[in-house]
């Protein structure tokens, strides 16, 4: 177990383990190749206590404290212009190409929900609303695009414990990931599933070259699995800084204004056809021609550049 701080790195990358995640960690490595009968054994009460105090001498423990917005605000500039020569060095020492530079991240859809749109009328009195349909479902969709212009299939992430049989009657591409859970939002496993998904559709023609991946600070994305995953096939996580994915993150600008754009107009197209409802199913079936129209080259590109990278 003393090789823990070796096989998750995660501080490597600007992100300091808590102990809980620590914790996580050491139950991950008990119960990985545990083979007995009844539960792996997990770490005790006092076991990261321990940990830490056999830890070489260059790791401490400290508290990090919440701090002022005005503060943070006056420290970001320079926050920010480390996290961009830090970007460049790691293109470099990484031999990255545009193909191989990803950014990740998931947005959500409240499935039946449409927009704004301008409309032509001669009674702009009565013509000031569109119906919203019933649906106020949300759901969960992970993207990853390259700097290069090209996306990979999506996962989707539908609020339930199991997959059903009609989803899968609507989604028009076998090579998209769906999966399921109790509250919609992403978990450690499925996170862990979409990293596996990335690999085989980004991987380069050239393996062992490497590809950079852009991502937030969620806490699924910093388990050990997930980290030891990203080392044995050559992805190097680079995390944004924080309260940065705003205005940092490719996919955070003209990607997803786009993906919700364009979402909000098929619900007022179907709502002006006298739709009453525009449900989970009706999304899947619409989602591929919604993806075509936003995810092009130009945008993607778009994307990146206007983020500076």
């Amino acid at each position: 177990m003393g090789c823990l701080a070796k096989n998750c790195p995660v501080d490597n990358i600007g992100a300091p383990p808590t102990n809980q995640q620590i914790e996580e960690s050491a139950n991950y490595l008990l119960g990985k190749d545990f083979s007995g009968p009844g539960e792996p054994p997990r770490a005790g009460k006092n076991w990261v206590h321990d940990f830490i105090k056999r830890l070489p001498k260059q790791y401490v423990r400290i508290v990090q404290k919440p701090q002022e917005k005005e503060r943070t605000v006056a420290e970001h500039y320079g926050e920010v212009e480390r996290w961009f020569i830090d970007l460049e060095l790691a293109i470099q020492q990484y031999k990255i190409r545009p193909q191989n530079l990803w950014n990740f991240d998931e947005t959500g859809f409240i499935v039946g929900q449409g927009k704004d749109e301008a409309v032509v009328t001669a009674y702009p009195k009565t013509s000031k609303r569109v119906s919203s349909l019933s649906s106020r479902e949300s759901i969960t969709v992970i993207e990853g695009i390259n700097a290069e212009g090209k996306i990979i299939p999506p996962l989707l992430i539908p609020k339930g414990k199991v997959h059903l049989e009609e989803w899968y009657r609507h989604i028009k591409d076998d090579d998209w990931l769906v999966a399921p859970a109790s509250n919609g939002f992403i978990t450690d496993k499925i996170a862990f599933e979409w990293l596996q998904h990335f690999d085989h559709f980004s991987r380069p023609g050239a393996f062992p070259d490497w590809r950079l991946l852009l991502m937030d600070n969620h806490t699924t994305h910093l388990t050990i699995q997930f980290v030891q995953y990203c080392e044995i096939w050559h992805i190097r996580p680079f995390r944004f800084s924080p309260h940065s994915t705003h205005f940092l993150q490719p996919l955070d600008g003209v990607p997803f204004q786009q993906y919700k754009h364009v979402h909000g107009r098929v619900v007022n197209k179907i709502a002006r056809l006298g739709g009453f409802d525009f449900d989970k199913n009706d999304l899947f079936e619409e989602l591929r021609d919604i993806r075509i129209k936003t995810f092009t080259t130009r945008t993607i590109r778009h994307g990146w550049r206007e983020r500076g990278i």
